[in-house]
């Protein structure tokens, strides 16, 4: 689940608060060590009496430059896309490419995996072309 919060402060308590009682109903635990927080110039307020900081109550990446999500990696920085993207890729399509001309056929496992990292990049690539026009 990829989500968008504008008022961190107030509404991720809120949120995990959610999230645990709705793993609850389907019999699911939240894994929160496996949370990724990409915040964009979030700077946790003091905390009140009756809360402890964000921060230091749930233990995340709360600093991170990127994350991870559906197999692509998501940054602040659009610019930064294509590289921590598409350079990864196609550095493996080549080596691809490489193996083809090495050997008469291919496997059905390697056409898999071919079809997947074309698959892939074509996506980043669209993706990388509509947050740009967004920009």
């Amino acid at each position: 689940v990829l989500v968008y919060l504008s008022k961190p402060a107030e509404s991720f308590m809120e949120l995990m608060s959610v999230l645990k009682e709705y793993g609850s109903y389907l019999g699911y635990k939240l894994n929160v060590q496996k949370t990724q927080v990409l915040s964009s110039f979030y700077s946790a307020p003091p905390p009140r009496p009756s809360q402890k900081n964000l921060r230091s109550k749930y233990k995340l990446g709360w600093d991170k430059k990127t994350i991870k999500y559906l197999g692509i990696n998501l940054s602040m920085d659009i610019a930064s896309l294509e590289e921590i993207n598409y350079s990864p890729l196609k550095k493996d399509i080549m080596a691809i490419t490489r193996r083809w001309l090495n050997e008469d056929t291919l496997t059905i496992n390697e056409w898999i995996d071919v079809i997947y990292t074309i698959f892939v990049m074509e996506r980043i690539t669209f993706q990388a072309k509509v947050a740009g026009r967004l920009n």
